[in-house]
């Protein structure tokens, strides 16, 4: 009978207790948010083969290899190839204006790059 009759009390304070607006405050009232979230997203800007770059951005610029593919590093302005060669896993590609870039800690292509420059680093897989 006891517990019949706490189920019951239970059962009108959940029913009852909104209606007359003794509901839990919401935590995210009050909080202002931003209308718009600046993107992540890098698959706006392609190659002329229609690949999304692993990395994007001015100089200095680094991405680190996952697996042995081929590498192209573009100017993603002009979408021209700056240029390209094969990485191992685990090198690390450094695009620097000043001292050119480096895959895997070898020098590919001297500097000075265009110093504002955008560029993208595009993986092939073999």
């Amino acid at each position: 009978m006891l517990k019949h009759t706490l189920q019951n009390i239970f059962l009108i304070a959940a029913v009852v207790g909104p209606a007359i607006g003794c509901k839990p405050k919401d935590p995210l009232d009050g909080m202002k948010f931003r209308d718009t979230y600046p993107s992540r997203r890098q698959d706006v800007i392609t190659d002329p083969t229609g690949m999304p770059p692993v990395a994007v951005g001015n100089s200095p610029l680094a991405y680190m290899v996952d697996y042995a593919c081929g590498v192209r590093v573009l100017d993603v302005e002009s979408k021209k190839l700056i240029v390209a060669h094969d990485a191992n896993a685990g090198d690390i590609v450094v695009i620097d204006a000043k001292n050119g870039i480096h895959i895997g800690g070898v020098l590919v292509k001297p500097g000075p790059l265009t110093a504002d420059g955008r560029f993208g680093i595009f993986l092939d897989r073999k």
